[in-house]
């Protein structure tokens, strides 16, 4: 009978233990199975980017008729219209609309290059859209300053949230205000960081190089960008119309994109421009 009291009060205490055992063991199953699963979509998205990814290598860059601007893109008039005053207050001239439509096979970029004499910069403002079965599904607008220095140096100074998904070139300086919207503040940072340039001064590559033709200008630019992405070995030169994404140019361009490397990046970004706009001692920003 002892045995049996025994028995019967020990069993309660070993299934509530053995309750425990299995709580943890649900949660440990649980949080095993999230990080399978995180880890499968770490290693899986960058082969979608793999086998999807196609950008053409000479696209083909025009000029637009505002008029006749299709639906989806009306919206970048406007944006070009709000920010013209501000342009031309900072000395920039107007050189040309341009229309990129089959750079990648779903996005569009409608844009305006800007030329300022004085520091020889060029100066771009775009509205780039993705655009399918007709619809805008998502854009970004943002700006970009550049000058071309006569060792080679390229400063180039944007706002735009999309950061780039390779390393620029060694002769590419180059600071991202992306939370930035004043054109004025960033033109102001970029002709700092100019001014730091050493043993060097600027160009007139739109004249010099392409006779002031603006749009063979920004055509020479994206092939000089996708030689270097392929010569680093980002992209492949297939044959055909089309670079490919190469394996290891998938993963650096997806794993940009997620967290937390993108958050990490965001910040280094702006520490990287806070110190320089302590370093330089530019006012006002």
């Amino acid at each position: 009978m002892m045995n049996a009291m025994v028995g019967s009060i020990a069993a309660p205490i070993l299934v509530a233990d053995l309750g425990g055992f299995g709580l943890w063991a649900g949660i440990g199953f649980t949080l095993g199975f999230l990080l399978v699963a995180v880890l499968l979509f770490y290693l899986g998205f960058p082969l979608l980017i793999l086998s999807i990814f196609k950008m053409n290598k000479n696209p083909k860059i025009t000029d637009f008729d505002v008029n006749a601007v299709p639906a989806p893109l009306t919206e970048s008039l406007d944006y070009f219209e709000e920010e013209q005053g501000n342009i031309e207050k900072l000395g920039f001239e107007f050189v040309t609309n341009f229309f990129i439509r089959n750079l990648v096979p779903t996005a569009k970029m409608l844009g305006q290059l800007w030329y300022h004499p004085a520091s020889r910069t060029a100066f771009t403002i775009t509205h780039t859209y993705v655009v399918n079965q007709g619809n805008s599904t998502m854009s970004s607008q943002s700006f970009e300053f550049s000058t071309l220095f006569n060792d080679g140096t390229l400063v180039d100074t944007s706002n735009t949230k999309d950061f780039g998904s390779f390393p620029h070139p060694p002769f590419k300086v180059r600071h991202v205000l992306f939370w930035e919207r004043d054109m004025e503040k960033v033109f102001r940072f970029h002709l700092a960081i100019c001014r730091d340039v050493r043993n060097a001064i600027p160009v007139d590559a739109l004249d010099e190089k392409f006779e002031g033709d603006g749009l063979e200008f920004l055509g020479a630019s994206l092939k000089e960008e996708n030689f270097y992405n392929v010569e680093q070995g980002f992209l492949r030169d297939s044959a055909g119309d089309y670079y490919k994404m190469s394996i290891g140019g998938a993963y650096l361009m997806g794993w940009k994109s997620l967290p937390p490397l993108k958050n990490i990046i965001k910040n280094r970004m702006r520490t990287r421009v806070l110190r320089k706009i302590e370093e330089l001692n530019i006012s006002g920003m």
